[in-house]
């Protein structure tokens, strides 16, 4: 099932433990969606554990610039080091016919208000100096656009532009997301 998910390509350690959980027929009850253009962003920027960029993308791909991991990941030729998230990272959220597994979705931007929601203390997750705004330096009009018409169905079918989300949104029921509505 996840080989077809995964594109057969060797998968790491996160991608192998979401084909355990969807193969072993558990059901993910929450994930957080975030905006495409700070998600982007904060993938080339993470630096942990040695690694450059999220899952060490920027030495993979040998990109010394984030111009250059958004001219790559928006051209369709380019070998991503992983494919599902070359779709997006909510790609992976879908299982190999096309449904989207989890149950609720809670948005990065009101991540307060929705762990609140769902009943979670949201006291000490929401530490580690994360600045929401900070990915908005690092885009030219170019890169916006790029990104823009590369997300353009997600980003309209869940409700996010440049700036963040367009609709007011704490939390979305998986069940109302389709394959065919964001990818």
């Amino acid at each position: 099932m996840c080989n077809n998910l995964f594109g057969g390509q060797p998968k790491d350690i996160i991608e192998s433990n979401l084909c355990n959980v969807l193969e072993q027929g558990h059901l993910v009850d929450l994930v957080m969606f975030r905006n495409p253009f700070s998600w982007l962003y904060s993938y080339y920027s993470h630096n942990r554990s040695g690694h450059s960029g999220w899952l060490d993308v920027n030495n993979t791909h040998k990109f010394k610039s984030f111009e250059e991991l958004i001219k790559a990941y928006v051209n369709p030729n380019f070998d991503w080091h992983i494919p599902t998230y070359k779709m997006g990272y909510f790609a992976a959220c879908f299982n190999n016919k096309k449904e989207f597994v989890p149950k609720k979705v809670i948005f990065f931007e009101t991540l307060k208000n929705g762990l609140d929601t769902i009943g979670v203390n949201s006291y000490g997750v929401l530490s580690g100096g994360i600045q929401p705004n900070k990915y908005k330096e690092h885009y030219t009009d170019e890169l916006i656009t790029l990104v823009s018409n590369y997300f353009y169905k997600f980003n309209n079918f869940i409700g996010y532009d440049f700036n963040g989300l367009t609709k007011d949104r704490v939390i979305m029921n998986g069940d109302e997301i389709k394959w065919d509505d964001v990818l």
